[in-house]
């Protein structure tokens, strides 16, 4: 009979082994084939125990461990061992953990402390997947304390005397706020631990002992999340928590009292930021006429209104259908399942003001179709369209109407009879008398054969090239004059002639690349080496970096380019480059310039301060701990306190400046100045977010 494994060291000597494949541990897809390899060996293997390595179990080791550079097949050689192999389930629990625990048959690997061990060195969980009782395990410091290391859910398995170290506690509540639940009664109730778990994660505040909730504490929990004041129904009528929960998260109306969802000030401030508020105000608001009117005004106008809004409209506003049908006259909304419930009038007063109606109406209101061929229908649509013409009394054909109407507002083509839109004198006045877009696409093929009004529209809306399948000089010569790029796509599809390539070459250079592969290689160098000259003379000449050498050498000149462009510093003369009027006026205008000063300069404090907050992140190491040029830089944007030092980020008098300018800078102040309440409240008075920088409960 084999020894039992009893001494540590046995499992020392495997982990040293199995080291030498841990190269790849980031990679969890291979870390993942690897276990399901493991798994499926230990289900075959059979019991075999030592009390120290063999060169077989060294073999089997090394060829575990490094399937994620092998093929996991090569194991297959060592399917009759080590079922029960606890030196197995060491391995295979020191490299997954929980997931490898809970697939272990032998019920006596999942409470053996050794294993279990092991596995905390990765997986404090483990603690919640082994079979040690629970009591048991309550005592076992040892496995509790490793277990927090890598999971802080464990305090919840800990001891009375764990849960009330106030090291322990900090440390895990640092990691994982929401287990201020587990923490004990004594330590449960410091303000000092309630700060740090609602800075971790500040959904901790349910856990909050009540006696020690007060109104600072509830209004710093819904400064962050309004929501949170569910948490807190004694503070549901406190009129400045809720003001400051709703403007959080407007949907926090619904947890304030029935008075606070009566006032019309709250329920405003709460549709700020949530529309969707307005569900949770009381009806004795909403059935007051006045607050109504007031509110509809405003969300005609709103872009996107839910349904349940909509049925709020419309069962406290006394004239929703005027409300809707502002709506649609704007365009947020479209007549569809409810078209046929409107009016003829109202049809032509939404079709006036929204000419995009149209296609809804064609589509869901069934008298449509008959209605654009009614000339009366027409013509008072054609005077709430303010259409502009001397439209006869009566026309004998309605068509004539729609042409008559079509020239003042060109859109209702695509709406109109579709057979306007192969009337080619219509199409000639449309393409000569208005404005608007005629993409040959959605028209009839039959235009393209009219060659002069093919080449009308091409030389107006050159996007239309994309459609023509032939080509002849008369169409390059239009489409050559601008050369667009649609232009060059069709030429790459359709010309082979080199003259003509290198024609419209010529007059746009973005076709180069379109079509210089259908260009032989002398006349591609050519064309290239001609662009670049066209593209060099096309820059600004005025720009620094253009200037001439001698022209770069004038001081006066140059001062007047800095003031334009200060970042154009490097490139001036590097004579100028120490004067110290070039160095002022550069800095002056832009502090970043600092970045690109001679060492010299930037140990100028002069200079230094010039710049201002944007180039102290430039400045000489002596300057950056320079008490004026902090202050100095400090006084235009306090975030130059995460640049210093940890002694200056101590400092009150740097650190108050920082936050006068900026008050979220608090982050970066030394720990002691971020739980200074005097200098908490300061920064508290100018942006009240700041509490989520402290651990101060009340300042």
């Amino acid at each position: 009979m084999r020894p039992q494994v009893t001494d540590d060291n046995y499992f020392s000597d495997v982990y040293l082994v199995t080291r030498e494949g841990d190269q790849d541990q980031h990679n969890d897809e291979i870390i993942h084939n690897l276990f399901k390899s493991l798994l499926k060996l230990m289900k075959k293997i059979s019991h075999s125990r030592s009390l120290h390595l063999t060169n077989e179990n060294v073999q089997y080791l090394r060829m575990a461990v490094r399937v994620k550079r092998r093929s996991a097949s090569e194991l297959s050689k060592l399917e009759s061992k080590y079922e029960n192999d606890r030196l197995f389930a060491w391995l295979a629990v020191r490299s997954f953990g929980t997931n490898a625990l809970k697939t272990i048959r032998n019920e006596k690997f999942k409470c053996d402390r050794e294993i279990i061990k092991a596995g905390l060195e990765s997986d404090g969980s483990i603690l919640f997947a082994c079979t040690i009782p629970r009591e048991e395990l309550r005592e076992d410091e040892e496995l509790i304390l490793k277990g927090l290391e890598t999971c802080p859910r464990v305090l919840e398995l800990a001891n009375d005397r764990i849960r009330n170290d106030r090291s322990v506690v900090e440390s895990v509540l640092k990691r994982d706020g929401m287990q201020l639940k587990y923490c004990g009664e004594s330590i449960k109730n410091d303000r000092n631990i309630i700060g740090i778990a609602l800075k971790q994660n500040i959904e901790s505040c349910k856990f909050i002992p009540a006696g020690i909730v007060d109104e600072q504490l509830v209004f710093r929990v819904v400064l962050i999340n309004g929501l949170l004041l569910v948490h807190f129904p004694e503070f549901n009528s406190n009129r400045k928590v809720v003001i400051a929960a709703v403007k959080q998260n407007g949907l926090a109306l619904e947890f304030a009292s029935n008075e606070l969802r009566s006032d019309e000030e709250i329920v405003k401030l709460a549709m700020e930021t949530q529309k969707d508020a307005l569900l949770f105000a009381s009806p004795t608001l909403l059935i007051r006429k006045e607050f109504m009117d007031n509110l509809v005004s405003k969300m005609i106008d709103w872009r996107d209104i839910s349904f349940k809004i909509s049925e709020i409209i419309k069962k406290y506003y006394s004239d929703y259908e005027e409300f809707m049908l502002s709506r649609y006259e704007r365009g947020y909304e479209y007549p569809t399942y409810l078209s046929n419930s409107l009016s003829i009038d109202n049809w032509i007063r939404i079709l006036a003001k929204n000419i995009n109606l149209f296609r809804p109406f064609l589509e869901y209101y069934s008298k449509s179709k008959e209605l654009v061929k009614d000339v009366s229908f027409l013509l008072k649509l054609a005077q709430k369209m303010k259409i502009d013409a001397d439209f006869k009394e009566s026309y004998s054909d309605y068509l004539e109407l729609q042409k008559a109407m079509i020239l003042k507002q060109p859109y209702l083509l695509y709406h109109f009879d579709p057979s306007l839109k192969s009337d080619l004198p219509l199409m000639f006045r449309i393409l000569r008398e208005t404005s608007l877009y005629i993409d040959l696409k959605y028209f009839d093929k039959s235009l393209l054969e009219n060659r002069e009004f093919l080449l009308e529209v091409l030389k107006k809306y050159s996007y239309n090239w994309d459609i023509l399948t032939t080509f002849d000089d008369e169409l390059y010569e239009c489409g050559v004059v601008d050369s667009s790029y649609c232009f060059g796509k069709y030429l790459e599809k359709y010309c082979n002639n080199k003259e003509y390539l290198i024609r419209a070459i010529n007059r746009n250079s973005n076709l180069f690349e379109l079509l210089s592969h259908k260009l032989d290689e002398e006349d591609r160098m050519q064309l290239k080496n001609k662009l670049k000259e066209v593209r060099a003379t096309n820059h600004l000449t005025d720009r620094i970096e253009k200037l001439s050498d001698e022209e770069k050498k004038d001081k006066e000149l140059i001062i007047g380019h800095l003031k334009i462009s200060p970042m154009s510093f490097p490139f001036i003369d590097p004579s100028l480059k120490n004067d110290i009027d070039v160095v002022m006026t550069a800095v002056t205008k832009h502090g970043g310039v600092l970045k690109f000063l001679s060492p010299e300069m930037k140990k100028n404090k002069e200079v230094v301060m010039a710049s201002k907050h944007q180039g102290f992140a430039y400045a000489d190491k002596t300057l950056q701990r320079d008490r004026q040029a902090i202050l100095n830089a400090a006084q235009h944007y306090g975030g130059i306190l995460e640049l210093l030092d940890k002694d200056l980020r101590n400092d009150e008098e740097i650190v108050l400046q920082c936050i006068k300018t900026t008050p979220m800078s608090l982050e970066f102040a030394s720990e002691t100045l971020r739980n200074n309440p005097e200098i908490v409240r300061v920064a508290y008075n100018l942006d009240p977010k700041v509490v989520e920088f402290t651990d101060l409960v009340s300042f």
